[in-house]
């Protein structure tokens, strides 16, 4: 009894059109796959962004007054000691 063997197929096409559109698909779908890595990176930045911002504490509040003296020792003074408490 001889060995079996497969039957032939049908011949192979020259690379036309639709392998061309094979090579195309893989490529799109690694850009498509790149391009929602980086949006969900962008998303989870802007998350921890607002987290970092939401979760701080406030600034100090930063007190004004107004400075004007006719003598220039109290007039320095005066604005080194607000200087002094805004430096806090």
């Amino acid at each position: 009894m001889p060995a079996r063997r497969p039957r032939a197929g049908a011949p192979r096409a020259a690379a036309g059109p639709q392998a061309l559109s094979r090579e195309v698909v893989p490529a799109r779908r690694r850009v498509n796959r790149l391009l929602a890595a980086v949006l969900v990176l962008l998303a989870l930045a802007v998350a921890v962004v607002a987290v970092v911002v939401l979760t701080a504490p406030s600034p100090a509040k930063v007190v004004l007054r107004n400075v004007v003296y006719s003598d220039v020792q109290q007039a320095s003074s005066a604005l080194q000691k607000l200087v002094s408490e805004n430096t806090q």
